[in-house]
């Protein structure tokens, strides 16, 4: 919702939580690589690139392991 709305800073905050309070046990690639992706989008529409290469390079490697 915040995204939608162009609240790039608040989606930011609130996934930045989410990263934050992830749990080993309750841990879910899937939805954390959707975090990522969403973490990349915002920073990049703030034109914060190295942060968005950064949430770029945490998919990369969710992406490679993956495959493993």
């Amino acid at each position: 919702e915040l995204i939608k709305n162009r609240k790039y800073h608040e989606a930011l905050r609130l996934l930045e939580e989410i990263i934050d309070e992830k749990n080993p046990e309750t841990y879910n690639c899937y939805a954390m690589f959707g975090v990522y992706t969403d973490m990349e989008y915002c920073s990049k529409q703030l034109a914060n690139f190295e942060a968005a290469y950064k949430y770029a390079s945490k998919r990369l490697s969710m992406i490679e392991g993956f495959k493993a």
